[in-house]
């Protein structure tokens, strides 16, 4: 990292999750966030991030993120292999592909080349491209609108938001489809998915 770069990291939107711990040499280093205590399984699960990454410069940068506390996550088994995604406008998503899991360090590396001025100043990257609450309000607002299909509040969250279930079709097959249970569990491809299955029993 240039001495006339800064970087700015941030994850105070919906569904962020990052803590920014230092830059240096070049890179930015950070850590992942645990989730809430859980009684059930007495632990504090944590292996979802999202954050924005903006840099202020004369001239972009080639930046190296690591996340320190990788190999202390949930699932470390996941991340060989793995790729982090990014975006510059939070609706088309792709993969930084030199993505690195550093078993040994326990270390979550990749590299990312601001110095393309079509990245704009600020990037987002993730473990998976978040789908946010608002997205997820109008998805409903769609199934309550459409045809033959029916929702109904089964209680709130500790939050104090809505948990739906949307009722639709009268075969003799039941399906129970659960989602946003956990971060990488994306609301919009199990609803493809359903989709593709209620048109195939139907």
């Amino acid at each position: 990292m240039k001495a006339s770069s800064a970087v700015s990291i941030s994850d105070a939107f919906d569904g962020g999750n990052i803590e920014h711990v230092k830059n240096e040499d070049g890179s930015v280093f950070l850590k992942v966030k645990p989730d809430p205590y859980t009684e059930l399984e007495k632990t504090n699960h944590m292996q979802y991030f999202s954050f924005r990454s903006r840099v202020y410069a004369e001239d972009k940068v080639n930046m190296k993120y690591v996340i320190e506390n990788a190999g202390e996550c949930s699932y470390p088994s996941g991340w060989p292999g793995y790729t982090v995604f990014y975006s510059t406008d939070r609706t088309t998503w792709r993969r930084v592909l030199d993505t690195n899991y550093d078993a040994e360090k326990g270390h979550l590396e990749w590299s990312f080349d601001h110095n393309n001025a079509s990245n704009g100043e600020s990037v987002h990257f993730c473990y998976y491209p978040p789908y946010s609450y608002e997205r997820h309000l109008d998805l409903i607002a769609q199934c309550e609108l459409a045809s033959g299909a029916t929702v109904k509040s089964l209680g709130q969250t500790l939050d104090g938001r809505e948990m739906e279930c949307i009722t639709c079709g009268d075969g003799p097959l039941s399906a129970w489809i659960i989602h946003r249970q956990h971060p990488g569990e994306i609301s919009l491809i199990i609803i493809e998915w359903f989709l593709i299955m209620f048109k195939r029993f139907h």
